[in-house]
């Protein structure tokens, strides 16, 4: 039995969130509640892919009406498939930028993601980078992409999971972390465990913008 007091919390502060035009946030509430319907059976596949599209719709439209210079005037003369999917264009592009780049000056060999990667380790990164200094990280590859390679800051610091990936230890890491991410996918969504079902949560709740941040963000 579902709790109504506490469905009513959760589409309250959603909405307070979409009006803020805090979309991610958002979408860290809705998406891991709808997931989690889905996998209990409470609500069916189809409902859940009418959520989904519905949610795509509205993102979008909130995308472009959180700008003071848009209308929806203006949104109606624009409207396309390629509307939906407007948040993704510069995500996209990353992806052959970072490849040309590491085909030019080679992977950064994790030295990228050296604070991301220490920072589970209590005290990792005060003690790694006060013993050898921070000047061995190599620039992340959202920086890299936004501030060096496109100069475009209308959409904010954005790159692409497999670009990152690229740029972080080239093709072959490409294949064994994005093989990883999937195993533990399927690990997380199979098990009935209670922490498990949490870690499935919080992944769904960021799997419509994973695609545009860093591995190991």
């Amino acid at each position: 039995k579902i709790n109504k007091l506490y469905i009513f919390n959760l589409l309250l502060m959603s909405v307070f969130l979409l009006m803020c035009g805090y979309r991610s946030g958002a979408m860290q509430i809705i998406l891991p509640f709808v997931a989690l319907l889905s996998l209990r059976r409470i609500i069916s596949a189809k409902v859940s892919l009418s959520f989904l599209i519905v949610g795509i719709c509205m993102l979008a439209l909130i995308g472009l009406l959180r700008s003071n210079t848009t209308t929806m005037g203006e949104v109606r003369e624009e409207m396309s498939l390629a509307l939906f999917f407007r948040d993704f264009n510069g995500a996209n592009a990353a992806v052959p930028s970072l490849i040309e780049y590491v085909d030019l000056h080679g992977p950064a060999y994790f030295s990228n993601a050296l604070a991301q990667i220490l920072a589970i380790i209590p005290w990792g990164q005060s003690i790694f980078f006060g013993a050898f200094g921070s000047d061995m990280r190599a620039i992340s590859s959202s920086d890299l992409y936004t501030n060096e390679i496109s100069r475009s800051f209308f959409s904010g610091m954005g790159t692409n999971i497999i670009g990152d990936l690229y740029y972080t230890g080239g093709f072959l890491c490409v294949l064994a972390l994005m093989f990883g991410l999937g195993w533990i996918i399927k690990r997380v969504s199979q098990s009935r465990n209670r922490y498990m079902l949490v870690v499935f949560a919080t992944m769904v709740g960021n799997a419509v913008f994973m695609s545009r941040v860093e591995y190991f963000y």
